[in-house]
């Protein structure tokens, strides 16, 4: 699967619960940098928890083999969870399938070709976020509720509004050892933010060229920190998602 060349691992996680959620899955783990104890997400569709292992493998287009899915049965078990999903780029071998099912363990495999042709149920925010290299798959979607990018120091102030947009600003703080991302207005509640990692005006993430910059410079820092805090990946999704309402698909 050639198209998904251009996600990095981590980013191949994000794409899964991005894919998962527009299924119609409750996500109860999101993707983490660093340790995962086994599993890449956690995931809840009509009461049944299952444990979902993301493997990447399009650049060498290699299938999925039990030797990259070890000790199953017990990560499963060991999170709570009633069936093990595999969210592989490329494939899962026969042999893979065979393991899983000698090991009495229940699952599903999502294969890159199937996902390729599902992914019209994405949103445009992840195509446009994600899948930068190419032309986005749909359009962006009108009519869907509005969601403020509010002021972090809880003045109740949406940053996305014109009147606040170009005086304030998006930055990765590791205030307390812990990355995390930020926004404010400026002057509100953050008197380090000139040591801060990758300052940015938010008006300057409203140009989708812009904003994928933005998030390289992120991925840069991400790349070169071990410790992020527990809520990062949320809060991260979260400025995407409202940041993209905002931007559109030509520059």
């Amino acid at each position: 699967m050639k198209f998904f060349d251009q996600l990095s691992p981590h980013q191949w996680e994000y794409f899964a619960s991005y894919y998962f959620s527009s299924l119609g899955y409750t996500i109860l783990d999101w993707p983490s940098v660093g340790q995962d104890q086994g599993k890449d997400l956690m995931v809840q569709l009509d009461g049944l928890k299952s444990l979902v292992s993301c493997k990447h493998y399009s650049r060498s287009q290699r299938a999925v083999l039990p030797k990259d899915e070890c000790s199953v049965l017990d990560k499963v078990i060991q999170h709570g969870a009633q069936q093990f999903i595999g969210f592989y780029s490329t494939r899962g071998s026969q042999a893979l399938r065979d393991y899983l099912a000698e090991n009495g363990v229940k699952y599903l495999i999502f294969e890159g070709d199937a996902i390729l042709e599902t992914m019209k149920n994405v949103s445009f925010a992840v195509h446009q976020s994600l899948f930068r290299n190419i032309q986005a798959i749909k359009p962006k979607i009108f009519g869907q509720p509005y969601r403020p990018l509010l002021c972090k120091c809880g003045c109740g102030s949406d940053l996305l509004n014109a009147e606040h947009a170009l005086n304030s600003s998006v930055f990765l703080s590791s205030e307390g050892g812990r990355l995390n991302i930020m926004w404010f207005i400026n002057g509100h509640g953050y008197a380090n933010i000139k040591e801060s990692s990758v300052v940015h005006n938010i008006e300057y993430c409203f140009s989708l060229m812009k904003l994928n910059e933005v998030i390289d410079e992120h991925d840069e820092v991400l790349n070169s920190s071990s410790i992020v805090s527990r809520e990062f990946d949320k809060e991260y999704c979260l400025f995407l998602e409202t940041i993209h309402q905002m931007v559109y698909p030509m520059d």
